[in-house]
């Protein structure tokens, strides 16, 4: 079951196309939220704070806890602060409000949901912004309070646009100036994806082991790590 925190924009039917880019176009370069903006300026955030993030929540105003019950684990909003900074529901200073509870117990089921998705895979320890983004858009799960302030970086689509030979040439002069795990990816990224067409750090670490090129075979974090930077420096899909 798809869910989502935010309201996806409709545009009024009357717009004209030009009209509707230009709206596009203001919205993706107005000043994003004051909290908002300082997670914006991290490298690279937890996962955690990734998906509070996600659903629009400060994780600075934002405090969840853990209970077991019968086996299962049910997570409580004892807080929580959106990214725009004018709406908090907190139970201490709230309490028997039913607005709150009944708003902290929706974000639960949110939170619960993006949580599970989350833990089921393989992920590193801190990724940049735009990897929860993808990975949320992947679940179906809507972001567009989060990339409506998050620009195309200089020449974007130009590197979208290069060919798979543009690609594995400019991986072949990145293997030339690094070495170890990270080489062995960039020289042999094209035979993997012959045999993984998606591959992740679980393929990539497969495909090592049965080749036997390596002394040693690198884990699993580590192999996850290079292909992070790897995809946002542009030199993997």
């Amino acid at each position: 079951m798809k869910r989502s925190t935010t309201l996806k924009k409709h545009l009024p039917a009357s717009m004209t196309p030009d009209s509707r880019e230009r709206t596009r176009e203001n919205e993706q370069t107005e000043t994003p939220p004051l909290s908002l903006a300082t997670w914006l300026n991290h490298d690279t955030w937890t996962g955690e704070q990734g998906i509070q993030i996600l659903m629009g929540l400060d994780p600075f105003g934002t405090k969840i806890t853990k209970q077991d019950l019968e086996g299962r684990h049910l997570y409580y909003l004892e807080s929580a602060t959106r990214l725009d900074g004018r709406t908090a529901f907190d139970r201490n200073f709230q309490h028997g409000s039913a607005v709150a509870e009944d708003e902290l117990a929706r974000l639960a089921i949110d939170y619960e949901f993006l949580k599970t998705k989350w833990d089921s895979g393989n992920h590193p320890d801190r990724n940049q912004p735009r990897y929860y983004i993808d990975w949320a858009k992947g679940k179906g799960y809507s972001v567009a309070h989060l990339e409506r302030y998050i620009p195309p970086t200089p020449n974007e689509s130009a590197t979208d646009k290069r060919s798979n030979q543009d690609r594995a040439a400019l991986r072949a002069e990145a293997a030339l100036k690094t070495k170890g795990c990270k080489r062995l990816i960039l020289e042999n990224w094209d035979k993997i994806c012959q045999q993984y067409p998606a591959p992740d750090g679980n393929h990539v670490r497969r495909w090592l082991k049965n080749e036997k090129i390596c002394d040693r075979l690198p884990t699993l974090k580590t192999i996850q790590n290079h292909l992070s930077q790897l995809k946002a420096d542009k030199l993997i899909p």
